[in-house]
Parts: C-alpha cells; structure tokens; sequence
C-alpha cells in the first residue's frame, strides 16, 4: 500500500492496517497515533518525526530491503576487501629486513623486532577492546621514535626509522582491518544472514590476496622505493609478494575473528558493534525523532532500523529480535544488559547503576536481588514486576507504575517516589530509610506486614534495623502501613510561642474559616515543638487553597484578636459555640496555661475538628486525644524524619543549578540548609521536622520567585525558619548556615 493511501484511509477512521506492505515507503512528520501494523512489512519505511502513540507494531519486519540488501552486501564486499590492503603492505616489508645485506650491516635484531611487532599487534587486536588498540598504537609510535633516537646515536638512524615506520604501518593497517573490516563482516552477518556472510569472508579474502599480489608485484617491478630495490637485488620479490598476500589474507581473517566475538556480544568490541550497526541501518526501516510512546514491538524483527532521538516511553520489546543491531542513539537501547532485560524481561541479579531508565516498561519482570542504585526509572512500568530483594537505593522512582510490584526485602533507601503508583505493592520487610515519598505518591491497599526504617552498614555493630511495628510480634493489619507511613496533606503552619494565648488562637482559626468558607479548612494538629514548648498548629485545606493568602488574613486576624481585652475575648469565645470552645481548651493544655482553661459543659476534647460550613462554627468528631497533640507532624499517623527529608529532596532537585560557577543559587542554597538541619544534634527531631517542611516550601516558591504569592510564602518560610533555630547556641553550624544563607534568600525574593 502506497503511503498516500494508507494516510488517507488512516483520517478517515481506520486503524487497523496489519499485514500491509508498506516496503519503502515515507510517513515522515504524519501523526498515526493508535495505528495497528501488526504483522506488516516495514522493511524501509521511514517514521522519520512520525508520532506513533500507541501504535502496535507486533510481529512486524523491519530492516532492508531486499534490493538495497544485496546493493549493501556488495559495497561490505569492497570495504572488506580494501580494509587487509594497509596490513598486507606492511606484512611486504618483513622480507627486506632479513636479505644479508641487511642482516650483515645491522645484525638480525631490526627483522626480529619487526615479526614481533607485527605478531604483538595482532594478538593485541585480537584480545584487546579496539578503542585501547588505537591508545596503544600511540605507544607503539613513542617507543620506536625513542628506540629510533638512541639508535641515531650508533649511526643506524636509517633502520631505525624504517623500523618505526614499518611497526607504525602495521599498527594502523591492523586497527583498521580490524575496525572497518569487523564491521563490514557483522553487518553482512546482520543484513544478509550466517551463509552470505561467510561467502563475502571467502571472497573478500581472495580479492584482498589478489589485491595486495598486484599491488607489491607494481611496486618491486617498478623498484619504487629502496626496499624493493633491494629485494630485486636479492631474488626476494616473490617472497614479498607472497607475505603481502598472506598479509591481506590475515587482515581478513582477523577481521572475522573479531566479527564472531562482535556477534556474541563481547563488551571489548562495542565500537565495531556501533559501527556494524550504523552500516546494517543503511536504508533502513527508520524511526528516528519518532513519537513511540506505548508503542508495542512485541516480537518484532527491528534488525536495521535507526532509534536515534525516538521517544521510548513505555514502548514494549518484550521478545522483539535484533534490537542489538539497530541505531540506538543516545537511549537505553545502547546498554546490551538493557536489550537483553527489555526483550526477555529477565533481570535477576543484574546490574543497572547509574542507568538513564526514564519510561522504560518492565512490567511482570523478574527483577529479584537486581541493582538498580542512582538508576533513573522516572515514569518506568513496573507493574507486577518481582524487584523481591532489589537495590534501589537513591533511584528516581517518581511517577513509576509500581501496581502489584513485589518490594518484599526491598531496598528503597533514598529512592524517590513523588507522584508513584503503589498500589497493591507488597512491601514487607522492605528497607524505607529516607524514602521521598510525598502526598502524591498512591499507597491504596498497599500489603506490609512490617517494615524497616533503616538500612545497616554490613560492618556496622549496631544492626537495628529499626523495625516498625517495633514489637517483633506484631504486624501491621490491612492497610494499617498506608495509614502509618502516609505522609501529612499540605497543611497551613500557624506558628506560636508558648505564652500565645489559647483563646485567642482558637478564635483567630475560627475568624479565618468564616472568611474563607471555601477552603475546607480542618484541624490537623497541635504539637509542642522544642525546648521552649513552642505551639504549632496545623490546618488542613482543600488542594485549591492559597496558603499564602490564607497565612496572610490569619497573621491579620490574630493581630486584631491579641490587643482585644481579656473580657472582651471571653465573651467572644462564649458566643462563638461549644466546638471553639473546646479547640480554645485543647490549645491551654497543649500550652500548660491551665489558668486560661473556658469552662464548658461539653468537655469532648476528643476527635477530629472540623468545621462546618452552615453552622460556621467546629464540630468534633469521635477520635483519639492523641491525634491532636503530641504525635510526629501528621494527620492520624506518623510520619518519619525520613520521609520528610526526601520530599524536601525531590523538591529541591526541581530547581536550576546556579549559572554562576562563583555564585551560590537557591538550590545550592536549600541543600546546604537540609544538611545543617538533618545532622544539627541540637534540635529535636520535631523542629527537625518543621525546618524540613519550610524549606521544601522554600522549594516550591524558588520555582515562581517573582509572583507575589510565591513572595509571601517564602517570607513566611524564612521566619518559621528563624524562629526554630532561635534559642540554639551561636555556635552550632545550623544558626552560622541561617545566619549567612537566609539573608541571601531575603534578597533573592526580594524582601
């Protein structure tokens, strides 16, 4: 089917184009998203730009074809063949160095050095990665220049520089063959199968003799240079002709030696891999810069086909053939351990560290004990995957598909989880130090019976592994770790010292509810936090809220409410109801003023506070007292100091670096400010807590610095930031970092 049908029909409706011949034909820059061409034939088409979103490409025949196939199969003939014609030259030379004449004048040594040179270099090819054979030819030169010098001394500088020239010769001549002709072998190999490539191997190898007879017979018959002038003299002209036909002959053969390790996928020889590749996907079916987000290439023969800056979201491989020998570009496809995974979903025990995984589909994959330490595997598929035992400490883990993924043992210290789907994860005995999940990452009926909250050195002597629940008895029930573990919603901070008055807060949240009656605003909690029983109070809000401008009305409203007389507010907090009353009675308990206790008949303290809308007032709700005071910074749980610190991490990481090598930005700025936080043994890990939550609210601000909202909840950043360190020794290394770094910030906001 032609490419200007096949577009036609493709706009008006249809889909379904499986088992086309498209051979040869152009969809560049079109948008086929949804079409299926399973089982077609795509041998030569060009995707070029094409956007293929959900495209099914299964069972389809990519590559060449068939009369390109044969065109290319001539021109790896040639190049072949031409690439022995440098080594059989210097194989011509070794005769000279053993005529008489040459051996009475500067002894053996010089036609010893040379044969061995030339036997090193090819063993050296032959075993050693090709990117260090051309590093050594290097060395091979400084040597023989040297050798040449000291030589030079003794009056032989003539032999000596025939003998660096000859060794230099048969260096190049040998990385060559073994480069060009390798590639030429494995392409041939990809392009036209086992058969024709050992029949272009027979052939080049009797060209290339033939070739290099000529070409040494030309040279010693028109006695072009001194060395077949001295071989004329000698009756040696057939003996050169013959090493130089063997010369030719061996370059052939090196070259299919190299081939064959090529094929197999030995990692010494990835350049003439690359290479190969790049001449197989001559003419080839073509994808480049194309869209194949949740395309499928299952069982697909890709052999030939160029990826280079395709998008690979969630593409799936699984069992698709000749992925080694595409174009891969810059992608995942360019790691053979990654193919291999992709293809046959088999990565037990395998190593990924540092691998850029972004979107890449593994789902139902055998991941047991595999590594993927600092991996990205942002957006990655790993639904139903079994990562039972896996290392994925520090990976990128956010917005990764983990549905029904066995985590048991895992270890997921540092990893990061904003916006990941969990749910139905198993996570028992998992290793969740440090985890960066956030209020987005999904944890529905996520299955853990218990829990480690740390991860111990091997050497170490303290291996607690900080077990949660803490009795080794007990396991968590249904969904009881979703609740334990699920981080606190965002919440309005309202920060206080001790001596605020209770009533006075209580009424202020109220005021600041009946002015926004949309924000859906809920207690939270209340917690004591530092030495000096500071009170913080914790409002949550609907997602649409502004707390900036919420902060704002409430820092105004407090501010009318504190100058009111000590009578004034009692009547207030009397007409204001029963619910505010008791929130007024939870605040003087949590700040020991007893004295300041409003007598209320009602004394349910006990609940979640929420108010309602139509009554304009709180109403509480049966729950425990120690959700409202007390507890770790969360709503009806805990949340770990680790948990807080890798949110603070993946919002800090979505800021710039500085552009400025000299000049530290506000990303610079806020992982410094977390590190002093994190180890300043000085303050509890409840400040801990709060300090983490205002400079990920810092985070958040620095990524629109110039909005006014931005502006304000920074501002505010800055304060609850400077009132925690507050009471710290001058010394310790968190209020020196504030001291200098907050100011900095000040002007960065500019105010």
């Amino acid at each position: 089917m032609k490419s200007r049908e096949l577009v036609r029909l493709f706009k008006s409706g249809r889909r379904d184009f499986s088992r086309e011949i498209i051979r040869g034909q152009s969809f560049a820059d079109q948008d086929l998203s949804g079409i299926d061409l399973s089982q077609s034939d795509v041998r030569g088409a060009n995707f070029t730009k094409t956007v293929l979103k959900g495209a099914s490409f299964i069972g389809v025949q990519a590559g060449l074809q068939r009369r390109w196939a044969v065109a290319l199969v001539i021109g790896l003939l040639v190049l072949l063949a031409l690439s022995g014609f440098p080594l059989s030259l210097a194989y011509w030379w070794i005769p000279y160095y053993f005529l008489p004449k040459i051996i009475q004048q500067y002894t053996i040594f010089p036609g010893l050095l040379v044969s061995a040179g030339f036997l090193m270099l090819i063993c050296f090819a032959a075993c050693q990665p090709l990117e260090t054979a051309l590093g050594f030819i290097a060395g091979i030169g400084a040597i023989v220049v040297a050798g040449t010098a000291i030589s030079g001394v003794r009056g032989a500088v003539d032999i000596s520089l025939a003998v660096a020239i000859t060794i230099i010769a048969a260096a190049v001549g040998t990385t060559a063959a073994a480069l060009a002709g390798a590639a030429a072998v494995t392409a041939a190999r990809i392009v036209a199968g086992s058969t024709i490539s050992v029949l272009v191997v027979i052939a080049a190898a009797i060209v290339a003799a033939v070739l290099s007879a000529a070409s040494a017979n030309t040279i010693v018959s028109a006695r072009a240079s001194v060395g077949a002038i001295a071989m004329v003299d000698a009756g040696r002209q057939d003996l050169g002709t013959f090493m130089a036909a063997s010369g030719g002959v061996l370059s052939i053969l090196l070259s299919s030696y190299i081939s064959r390790r090529t094929l197999m996928g030995d990692e010494n020889y990835n350049l003439s891999r690359k290479l190969a590749g790049v001449l197989a996907a001559v003419r080839g079916t073509c994808f480049k810069g194309a869209d194949l987000t949740d395309t499928n290439f299952t069982q697909a023969e890709l052999k030939s086909s160029d990826f280079r800056g395709a998008i690979l979201m969630h593409t799936c491989w699984a069992s698709a053939e000749s992925l080694s020998w595409t174009r891969p570009g810059e992608s995942y496809l360019q790691h053979r351990s990654v193919r291999q995974l992709i293809t046959k979903r088999q990565g037990e025990r395998k190593v990924f560290d540092g691998f850029n995984l972004q979107g890449i589909n593994l789902q139902g994959a055998n991941l047991v004990k595999a590594i993927f330490v600092g991996a990205n595997l942002e957006e990655a598929i790993l639904k139903d995957a079994n990562l039972k035992g896996a290392r994925l400490i520090g990976a990128n883990l956010n917005e990764a598909d983990l549905q029904n993924a066995d985590l048991r043992k895992a270890q997921l210290v540092q990893a990061q989880l904003d916006n990941a789907d969990l749910r139905g994860a198993n996570l028992t005995a998992a290793y969740i130090e440090d985890w960066g999940i956030t209020t987005k990452t999904r944890l529905d009926d996520v299955k853990c019976e218990f829990a480690y909250m740390r991860l111990p050195d091997p050497d170490d002597f303290d291996q607690n592994c900080r077990r949660k629940p803490d009795d080794d008895r007990k396991k968590f029930a249904e969904g009881e770790f979703a609740d334990f573990i699920a981080p606190m919603v965002h919440t309005l901070d309202l920060y206080h010292n001790q001596n605020v008055d209770p009533r006075v807060l209580a009424l202020s949240i109220r005021g600041l509810y009946e002015k926004h009656p949309d924000a859906d605003i809920r207690l939270a909690s209340i917690e004591k936090k530092g030495k000096k029983g500071n009170i913080l109070t914790r409002l949550a809000t609907s997602e649409q809220s502004n707390h900036a401008e919420l902060g704002e009305d409430y820092s105004d409203i407090f501010q009318e409410m504190q100058v009111l007389p000590s009578e004034e507010i009692n009547s207030l907090l009397e007409k204001s109801g029963n619910p505010t009353q008791t929130l007024a009675n939870l605040l003087a308990f949590a700040t020991n003023q007893k004295e300041k206790y409003f007598p209320i008949i009602n004394h349910n303290y006990f609940g979640e506070v929420k108010m309602n809308e139509n009554q304009k007032q709180i109403n509480i709700a049966s729950s425990t007292f120690g959700q409202f005071i007390g507890g770790d910074a969360a709503i009806n749980g805990i949340v770990n100091l680790g948990t807080i610190n890798g949110s603070v991490t993946n919002a800090i990481d979505q800021l710039h670096d500085s552009t400025q090598s000299d000049k530290l930005g506000l990303k610079e700025i806020l992982i410094e400010l977390q590190k002093a936080v994190s180890s300043e043994t000085s303050l509890s890990d409840e400040d801990k807590v709060e300090a983490l939550e205002q400079l990920k609210k810092l985070a958040e601000a620095g990524k629109n610095p110039s909005d006014g909202v931005m502006k304000k909840m920074a501002k505010q950043a800055t304060t609850m930031l400077k009132g925690i360190v507050t009471g710290l020794p001058d010394v310790t290394k968190l209020v020196e970092s504030c001291n200098k770094l907050l100011p900095i910030i000040s002007s960065m906001f500019g105010f």
